[in-house]
């Protein structure tokens, strides 16, 4: 491969990440933690952090989401599934769930930033990306 394909694949590695990185973050912060702590309270245990989707687990759980690792009162940590403390059958809104799902965001984001990035070079240089 010539030194220009490794720059562009380069390109689109770092920022197929970095959106994957931002819409998983966009879900933590706008439902994960709020719901999680939200458990937490009422259940008297106190919220320590969410742990991702890991996709090479068989989940049994028809929606999978993550957990939330809480602290109950005596210091122990437990582990409650996001699907659980969401207190619905569904869990997640769709947007959310599918940002929480980074694995699906990473490669939707590659192909699309891999597209865009074929577009503009054929736009600006007039040639096809090679």
């Amino acid at each position: 491969m010539k030194p220009r394909h490794w720059i562009n694949l380069i390109v689109v590695f770092i920022t197929a990440g970095l959106l994957t990185y931002l819409a998983l973050q966009w879900g933590i912060r706008s439902y994960v933690e709020p719901t999680c702590q939200r458990y937490a309270e009422s259940n008297g245990m106190t919220y320590v952090s969410y742990i991702p989707l890991d996709p090479t687990i068989n989940s049994s759980h028809t929606v999978y989401e993550g957990d939330c690792q809480m602290r109950v009162s005596n210091g122990e940590t437990q582990t409650i599934s996001l699907l659980k403390a969401s207190g619905t059958s569904y869990g997640a809104p769709p947007v959310v769930s599918l940002a929480l799902s980074w694995h699906l965001v990473f490669l939707v984001s590659f192909f699309v930033v891999a597209l865009t990035l074929a577009m503009l070079i054929r736009v600006v240089t007039g040639k096809p990306a090679s």
